[in-house]
């Protein structure tokens, strides 16, 4: 059997607290004591390659560097591992890394299922997160999750993503309890195993995410135990049957709210009024994402009822003047993300001014007039600080010049300080041109498939920005060298898709620069964060 093994950050951890004042007058005899709290704190700032690195020192330093840092321990095992998969095996289950949040991935070809559950076993004790996701619906034993439930008493996060579930003996429909389980994901029939109670394993979660099928009132009856506390959900419907049987749940704490539906809920009007009442009782939302057509009578209704809310993300099919002017009641938003919508600005003017969103998404929209655009976002947002335009530019969609297209959107943006940019055509360098105008620029993010050749032109900004991640399915020495060019003030810069032979080349290049290499990288959510 085949097992690829990989190391990634989870989340990022606070410094340890590190104080020089416990260590004044610190007696001899706890000097190794003193020096492992230092040694802690060096490594906490640390990136995972560094760490890796560290790791092969020595022995101490192995244990110290892994110790309190989150993180992630993947397992695919879908893919072949470069290494005998024996060996690969015992070198995983002779380590003595208590690994926090483990990642199993897998398919349909093989059944692994004792090789997972043997790793799961070894690190059950410590795991605080476990995500089990499958590439398609794969079937595993019922007892695998008694497992999960029995060992993992630690665990605060639990994915389940296309799995299916089957029992065979008695002993497997006994099942204790998940007492510190908070975070609870479930795209699976577990739901559907009427001798399975998960209400009762799962007693203490406050975030949920969860799929409502066609066949079973199920889900909703599982969400309405936990409504009262929930302050996180997600929930999806592939049906709209069981959707008037939700709206009548109430969410006291409810703080997050992600809605989705394969039916239209509101745009045929019998779901409505249902909708409406189901918004008028979140007044305690603080964010929202709303993935159906979204009318202006539940924007409005949103906008009287929701007043807390920070952060409105909208998948809908059309924006309107309309739309943009129920934005203006919402004086505490922060972030606004517009996904898949037909934006068409006749009269920027008029729409509200919103000081208080630093961070504008833009995805798979298509923008039917570029000169007001870039005056409506002068206008109504002042004080943008992070603009991400993700998939906006496709030929499919568009035939104008992208170039022309970045000089009309990006002009003039004095606030701008990040930016990121995700198309699935070549980049032609030419268009950096549209930065000259973005003084503020200090962060860019990039996902492109290829890099066009540049034409080096002396009038071109010196830019400043001092970030770039970049995301290239193709790029060779001389792409990196324009991009050195183009980017003289770089402190701080990733790569995807190039070799290790191309990074040692910037870092000899850049030698004032920190450059990370890594094999996948996603372009990541902007924040206003400073």
């Amino acid at each position: 059997m085949c097992v690829k093994v990989r190391l990634t950050h989870y989340s990022k951890l606070p410094p340890l607290g590190f104080d020089s004042a416990h260590f004044h007058n610190v007696p001899f005899d706890s000097y190794l004591v003193t020096k492992t709290l230092m040694l802690e704190q060096i490594f906490s700032y640390l990136e995972l390659e560094d760490r890796k690195s560290v790791s092969r020192v020595c022995r101490l330093w192995a244990k110290l560097v892994f110790r309190k840092s989150n993180i992630q321990l993947a397992l695919d095992f879908r893919a072949p591992s470069k290494l005998d998969s024996s060996e690969s095996f015992r070198v995983l289950m002779a380590s003595q890394r208590r690994y926090k949040h483990l990642l199993l991935y897998f398919g349909t070809k093989h059944d692994k299922s004792d090789l997972m559950l043997a790793i799961l076993c070894k690190f059950a004790e410590s795991l605080e997160t476990l995500k089990l996701i499958s590439d398609c619906t794969f079937s595993l034993r019922l007892d695998f999750f008694r497992r999960i439930v029995d060992r993992c008493q630690r665990l605060t996060t639990l994915h389940l993503q296309s799995v299916i579930f089957n029992h065979h003996k008695a002993d497997d429909l006994r099942f204790g309890v998940l007492p510190k389980l908070e975070r609870f994901y479930l795209k699976s029939n577990l739901l559907e195993l009427a001798e399975v109670d998960v209400a009762k394993i799962t007693p203490n979660i406050t975030s949920l995410f969860i799929r409502v099928n066609y066949t079973s009132q199920r889900p909703v009856d599982f969400v309405r135990c936990f409504a009262s506390q929930l302050t996180q959900l997600g929930i999806c419907f592939q049906t709209a049957d069981y959707f008037r049987q939700f709206s009548r749940l109430h969410f006291p704490r409810l703080e997050k709210f992600d809605l989705s539906s394969a039916e239209e809920l509101v745009d045929e009007g019998e779901y409505e009024h249902e909708y409406l009442d189901l918004i008028r009782r979140l007044d305690k939302l603080k964010q929202i994402k709303l993935q159906n057509t979204v009318n202006t009578v539940v924007l409005i209704t949103l906008t009287q009822c929701c007043l807390h809310l920070q952060d409105l993300c909208l998948n809908t099919d059309d924006l309107t003047d309309e739309h943009f002017l129920c934005f203006g009641e919402l004086k505490c938003l922060k972030n606004l993300r517009l996904i898949k919508a037909a934006i068409d600005i006749t009269q920027p003017e008029i729409y509200p001014v919103l000081p208080g969103v630093g961070r504008l998404t833009i995805e798979a929209v298509k923008i039917k007039n570029y000169n007001k655009f870039n005056y409506f976002l002068r206008h109504s947002f002042p004080r943008l600080v992070s603009l991400q335009l993700l998939q906006l530019f496709s030929p499919v969609r568009f035939k104008c010049d992208m170039i022309s297209i970045y000089h009309q959107i990006l002009n003039n943006l004095i606030s701008l300080e990040r930016l990121a940019l995700h198309e699935k055509g070549k980049l032609h360098c030419e268009f950096f041109s549209a930065f000259a105008t973005l003084i503020g620029l200090r962060e860019l993010q990039l996902r492109f498939r290829g890099l066009g050749e540049y034409r080096y032109s002396t009038d071109m900004a010196d830019f400043q920005v001092r970030s770039l991640l970049v995301d290239f399915r193709q790029i060779n020495v001389g792409g990196l060298d324009t991009l050195i060019r183009i980017f003289p003030n770089l402190k701080r810069m990733e790569v995807c898709g190039a070799s290790p032979e191309d990074v040692q080349f910037v870092r000899r290049k850049l030698p004032g620069c920190v450059v990370r290499h890594k094999r996948k990288q996603r372009i990541v959510e902007c924040t206003n964060d400073t």
